[in-house]
């Protein structure tokens, strides 16, 4: 999944809060990415969990 033009967009400005809104609003089958997303915008220490988790190679 990659980010929305918006999501990306916000990031950019440095508004956390509807970076951390946005996966929230995704349909029911990628909760558990938007979930993982906005814990990674939370704590960036988190991202080598997080790339496990999504099956991306570390």
């Amino acid at each position: 999944m990659g980010h929305s033009r918006t999501d990306t967009t916000a990031d950019e400005k440095g508004n956390t809060g509807l970076v951390n809104y946005l996966p929230k609003q995704l349909p029911a089958e990628y909760q558990t990415i938007g979930n993982a997303l906005a814990t990674l915008q939370d704590n960036p220490a988190t991202l080598s969990d997080f790339a496990r988790n999504v099956g991306l190679p570390i």
